[in-house]
């Protein structure tokens, strides 16, 4: 016979990465042009059909030039996010 595997109706995962920043404008004010930007966060998905999921969660997100310029104000923000996945 044909065996199937079951996907969970719902999951949690951890969210970590780092990225950077480039803009036309020092960020935050007072900055640089060129910035770090950490995160790290929680969510879960949820299953709402056979390949498609509800996803969400919340992390924090930091933007700063890692004291590579004359000053670092740096900003710290909570985000929440949502969306809907679709496997491939």
């Amino acid at each position: 016979g044909v065996q199937t595997c079951a996907l969970p109706i719902w999951s949690v995962f951890a969210d970590l990465g780092c990225g950077m920043l480039f803009t036309n404008e020092p960020v935050p004010e007072g900055g640089g042009r060129v910035n770090f930007t950490p995160r790290a966060g929680v969510g879960g998905t949820l299953a709402v059909g056979p390949s498609a999921r509800l996803m969400g969660g919340v992390r924090w997100y930091h933007i700063s030039n890692a004291n590579t310029g004359e000053s670092n104000p740096g900003r710290d923000s909570l985000q929440v996010f949502g969306g809907l996945s679709f496997p491939f």
